[in-house]
């Protein structure tokens, strides 16, 4: 009797060992997977905040090319010897309105792009990849 028990024992500690290690393993994977989605993460905001200096750098030239064109036509009102001020007022007037539409759209594309990282953020919530590996 006394050897079985003790072959018992063994199989036991060895069965505890196996499991101990799998608990191990899987800790592990877990740790990994929330390290790379931490770093994805990282990747995605430096994404938005390029597109953003995009969406600004793009918004400046429009102005400047605007402005150089202003810039050019007034030249040439002032060269044939034309009013000045009647050309500024609808000059100024354009600009106004080129504005809003340029603020419009660029309001359009932060809010999709905020609709597009919510579907994100609800389709690989990090807690749905620690849930995915949990026993059954």
């Amino acid at each position: 009797m006394k050897v079985q028990e003790r072959y018992l024992w063994i199989a036991g500690i060895i069965l505890a060992g196996f499991v101990i290690q799998g608990q191990i393993k899987k800790t592990e994977d877990l740790k990994t997977l929330l390290v790379t989605y931490q770093l994805e993460s990282n990747i995605q905001d430096a994404q938005i905040n390029d597109f953003g200096q995009q969406l600004s750098g793009a918004k400046d030239s429009h102005y400047q090319r605007g402005f150089e064109d202003g810039r050019t036509q007034a030249g040439t009102i002032l060269a044939e010897a034309g009013s000045l001020y009647d050309y500024a007022d609808g000059y100024h007037a354009a600009i106004a309105q080129n504005s809003l539409f340029l603020l419009s759209q660029e309001e359009k594309l932060f809010k999709e792009l905020e609709d597009d990282i919510e579907r994100m953020i609800k389709e690989d919530s990090p807690q749905e990849v620690v849930e995915s590996f949990e026993p059954q």
